[in-house]
């Protein structure tokens, strides 16, 4: 490959959009995180770094496909090809893949939060880390233990760190002969 072909297959193009790309992505998400941890939802920043992962390799994947396609090669066959190995890698992260998803149904639905004191599967403690593959406690007696969040979303918690708030009215009256209230 010479200086020439590069130039003339758009080489330097394609890395310049698929940069300022991954940059434009970068910035969207970092006003999206400061936004998240100004509001009520500070915990699922933790979704914002393999986010910006996925999408980085995606626009990545692109460019590079851009780029194969416009100096000659045949890029049907090669995605052919990569969607035969797909699926092995698929079927090798699939635990992977289950754990992520619970972590974005835990951090959705919010059963439980950092900082609540739960009881799951025998284990009560206080929630120190909700991570994209597993939930951290720090239970009673001291020792810390971790539950992949595939179990976590499938499982009875009991969040007593989350109680109901309780209100007591109390009425007052006083009684001047026209009646209680006046």
């Amino acid at each position: 490959i010479s200086i020439r072909s590069i130039l003339q297959t758009g080489t330097l193009w394609t890395i310049a959009i698929a940069w300022s790309l991954i940059r434009m992505t970068d910035l969207f998400l970092l006003w999206w995180g400061r936004r998240l941890q100004k509001g009520e939802e500070p915990a699922t920043t933790v979704l914002l770094r393999p986010v910006r992962n996925i999408i980085a390799i995606i626009i990545i994947l692109i460019a590079v496909l851009v780029w194969l396609s416009n100096i000659g090669f045949n890029v049907s066959a090669l995605l052919t090809g990569l969607g035969v190995g797909g699926i092995a890698v698929a079927l090798a992260a699939q635990d992977t893949l289950k754990n992520f998803f619970a972590s974005i149904t835990i951090l959705l639905d919010k059963p439980y939060q950092i900082g609540q004191r739960i009881v799951v599967k025998g284990h009560d403690g206080v929630v120190e880390e909700i991570g994209l593959r597993s939930t951290k406690m720090r239970l009673l007696n001291g020792h810390q233990t971790t539950i992949p969040n595939d179990q976590m979303a499938n499982l009875d918690i009991e969040n007593i760190g989350h109680k109901a708030k309780c209100y007591t009215f109390f009425l007052a009256g006083h009684d001047n002969g026209f009646g209680i209230f006046k």
